[in-house]
């Protein structure tokens, strides 16, 4: 029994470790930058039919203030049946701009570090390349959804 026991403690001991590692590395991309309020800004939505079937739409949403986009989220929507599922989704806080595989999942690609408005407009250029490479992969996987 003692080996078992002592695996088991040795796996959560590594677990926990490759979690601090795996903070580290984020405070390490996180820039300084902080978006004003929501309530301040100018939202913005919309939605982009992304393939001939509309079986793959790419929705948009970022916020506005004194002429400059301060946040944003991309996220690509897949239809399952007579409903949409969020799948891979780019957005930037915590001063950074990431990919999320999937909507509920942690980061997974840090794309660029903000540290100043400016930078989210930088960030949001190259997030819809991302984005539009990855519902490009998605769609050629056809009906293999969003995890392959």
């Amino acid at each position: 029994m003692t080996p078992v026991i002592r695996r088991n403690q040795q796996d959560r001991r590594a677990e926990r470790q490759a979690a601090r590692d795996a903070e580290r590395q984020s405070e390490l991309l996180e820039g300084s930058y902080r978006p004003p309020p929501r309530d301040k800004c100018v939202e913005k939505e919309h939605e982009k039919i992304l393939d001939d079937e509309d079986t793959i739409r790419l929705q948009t949403r970022f916020w506005r203030k004194d002429g400059n986009t301060t946040e944003f989220v991309l996220v690509i929507r897949q239809r399952e049946w007579d409903s949409w599922r969020n799948g891979p989704r780019i957005d930037c806080c915590h001063g950074m701009c990431h990919v999320h595989l999937d909507d509920d999942a942690p980061p997974s690609k840090s794309l660029m570090t903000l540290d100043t408005v400016r930078d989210v407009e930088e960030a949001m250029a190259a997030a819809i390349d991302e984005i539009t490479w990855i519902a490009d992969a998605l769609h050629a996987q056809g009906e293999g959804g969003f995890n392959g």
